[in-house]
């Protein structure tokens, strides 16, 4: 990372994103094994012991069971860049915003207050979290279902046709009661997988 920063110098900030997603992909791909065992174990009803677990994926679809997920898995290692990107605009919407009202004699209208920029981060995560949300939920319920729907996508329009679309984001409230502005970007794997997966 140090010849990295050398190279890159001050624009680091936004060019480390593809470096730290390459980062997550490669992070994820080794503990997913842990992480489908994990929400097995947990959201099973009734609770199942580890070793349980990994035998009852094994007989599913042998090493694949898995990986289960892995896909969307990928897809959501984006989330940090989504949640940069969502940040960057609305901190320009504020500025722009703040140039138009006028701002107070001694203030710097190129940057934001400190309250400014709590109410973006919060606003940039609220906008991601939703965004990707029915993906982080369906998941969770590929991982915790023995055989049923092929896919997560699969797996969403089950749960839809079951309880409506609104069922996709079962769970988000409990989420965005831990938003935490600063500098959680990866909030996904802050919400336990039974709550995830109940249905």
């Amino acid at each position: 990372m140090g010849l990295y920063r050398k190279v890159v110098g001050r624009g680091e900030g936004m060019a480390a994103v593809p470096l730290r997603t390459l980062g997550a992909c490669c992070s994820i791909s080794l503990t997913l094994p842990l992480e489908v065992v994990v929400t097995r174990v947990t959201t099973s009803r009734p609770p199942l012991g580890a070793t349980v677990a990994v035998k009852q994926l094994w007989r599913e679809r042998g090493l694949a069971s898995f990986w289960r997920g892995w896909g969307v898995s990928m897809v959501l290692c984006l989330n940090p860049a989504l949640m940069l990107t969502a940040v960057d605009w609305l901190r320009r919407l504020a500025l722009a915003l703040q140039r138009l009202r006028g701002a107070p004699n001694g203030v710097d209208r190129r940057q934001m207050s400190w309250v400014q920029a709590l109410v973006v981060g919060a606003v940039a995560k609220l906008l991601t979290m939703c965004a990707v949300y029915p993906l982080v939920r369906g998941k969770v319920l590929l991982q915790s279902r023995q055989g049923g729907a092929s896919g997560v996508l699969g797996a969403l329009r089950a749960l839809a046709a079951r309880e409506g679309l609104g069922s996709w984001y079962q769970g988000l409230t409990a989420q965005l009661s831990k938003i935490d502005c600063p500098h959680d970007a990866r909030w996904p794997t802050q919400l336990s997988p039974a709550q995830l997966s109940s249905a």
